[in-house]
């Protein structure tokens, strides 16, 4: 029953990303117009966000509670994950945009931004080097 749940909430989140994306794509939207068609596309970003971080929580509660002896690793993993982002933020210089017209930023919207922008990156960074060294372990067993 809840692998059935689980999946039919994924085939809707899928979906409704699906539709909005091709509203985006196909809605004929242009820079500095129709911001109307971009704001629920980035509300549903919010809520995406906002169900990951909740399912990783709970997905780690229900996980203690299970394996109390796993404890001690989730501790290590949370304290890896606030490493790499203070990394982030260390990193990011918080500079104004350049050529932007309209409304200027505060200093701490564009450090966040960049923030944000180092920990894509180094997230992405990670994942393609993941990928490269699995992909050599898996040669080298063989």
């Amino acid at each position: 029953m809840y692998a059935k749940v689980i999946k039919i909430f994924s085939y809707v989140l899928l979906l409704v990303g699906i539709v909005l994306s091709a509203i985006i794509l196909f809605g004929n939207v242009k820079m500095g117009q129709n911001e109307n068609l971009v704001d629920p596309v980035l509300y549903w970003a919010y809520i995406l966000v906002g169900v990951g971080l909740v399912g990783a929580i709970v997905g780690s509660i229900v996980s203690i509670i299970d394996n109390p002896k796993g404890l001690k690793k989730s501790i290590f993993t949370l304290v890896g994950i606030v490493v790499v982002i203070g990394i982030a933020y260390l990193l990011a210089p918080g500079t104004p945009a350049i050529g932007l017209v309209g409304i200027e930023p505060t200093a701490s919207t564009l450090k966040m931004t960049d923030t944000l922008l180092n920990l894509t990156y180094i997230l992405l960074g990670g994942a393609i080097l993941s990928i490269i060294v699995g992909v050599i372990v898996n040669a080298v067993r063989r």
